[in-house]
């Protein structure tokens, strides 16, 4: 049975970022310096502003983040956590694998 330093549960999410100028951030209504949740009709809407700039992605979730921290430094970890299986999924299950990290996901 390997042994882990760390073994986490946790939720997975995929962190997006894009480089937008003040002047779109205002036609979408997003005030910098801010943290707004946001539902599903709201991401839907977003998106449609930033459709064809180029988007940098990365796994995220704090327990997510922190296996991937530890795995960096030489640790060994495991990460239990759920995702759908669609193409975000498939990036986050492959995030964590290029990251060293063990986990239950199946995607490739």
């Amino acid at each position: 049975m390997p042994y882990y330093h760390l073994y986490a549960i946790g939720n997975a999410l995929v962190d997006t970022e894009y480089e937008v100028s003040d002047d779109l951030l205002h036609t979408m209504g997003v005030s910098k310096r801010h943290m707004t949740l946001i539902d599903a009709p709201q991401r839907t809407e977003l998106l449609t502003h930033v459709q064809g700039l180029h988007a940098r992605r990365t796994g995220g979730g704090s327990a997510g983040n922190t296996v991937v921290a530890l795995a960096q430094l030489g640790g060994k970890a495991f990460y239990s956590c759920r995702v759908a299986n669609d193409e975000l999924g498939a990036f986050y299950a492959q995030d964590l694998q290029a990251n060293s990290v063990a986990t239950n996901l199946t995607h490739t």
